[in-house]
């Protein structure tokens, strides 16, 4: 199963989108098969992304919400928060704002009450944008500033490649924030 999933990994990476949804479908079945939830639940987020790249959100939102469902079901609160994070971006792409901020804030909840700083950076860096494309400067800049701390913050050397994608995302869409 790891090999399938890393293979699959790999292939995403490369644009081979195809090949790498073929290698998650296996690991999917192979999962459900014995019972490991958990990794059925990282390998269904992962390919309603492959999906989502691929353009096809249709079939992107009717896969993360199975992976919602999963990991609800086995209390994944971390991956829930993840979801509900990959769920708003699609809802956002098609236009449902509203639905996409609510998906947001509870992710944020579940961001904070497992500990995921990562995870918590990344959803209000996503909060900041999505206000910030309503003109709620405001607000945004707020989340922005929050966001902007917990980067400035990262110490640890496994959370550095997080900082540095959140910090690269957050300069380019708020430059002058970083003047």
């Amino acid at each position: 199963m790891k090999v399938q999933k890393e293979l699959a990994k790999v292939l995403y990476k490369q644009g081979r989108n195809k090949e790498a949804t073929i290698h998650l479908e296996k690991v999917i079945t192979e999962a459900l098969g014995c019972g490991y939830q958990r990794e059925r639940t990282e390998c269904l987020s992962s390919l309603s992304c492959v999906c989502e790249s691929m353009g096809d959100f249709a079939e992107a939102l009717k896969i993360a919400k199975q992976a919602l469902a999963v990991s609800q079901e086995g209390s994944y609160r971390m991956s829930e928060g993840i979801i509900l994070g990959k769920l708003a971006l699609i809802y956002y792409e098609e236009g449902r704002i509203a639905a996409a901020q609510k998906l947001l804030e509870q992710a944020l909840t579940i961001a904070r009450e497992v500990g995921d700083r990562i995870g918590e950076t990344h959803v209000l860096a996503n909060l900041a944008l999505l206000l910030h494309d309503q003109d709620r400067l405001e607000e945004s800049g707020l989340l922005y500033e929050q966001a902007r701390e917990r980067v400035e913050h990262r110490v640890r050397k496994e959370q550095r490649s997080a900082s540095i994608q959140i910090k690269t995302t957050l300069i380019i869409h708020f430059p002058f924030w970083f003047s």
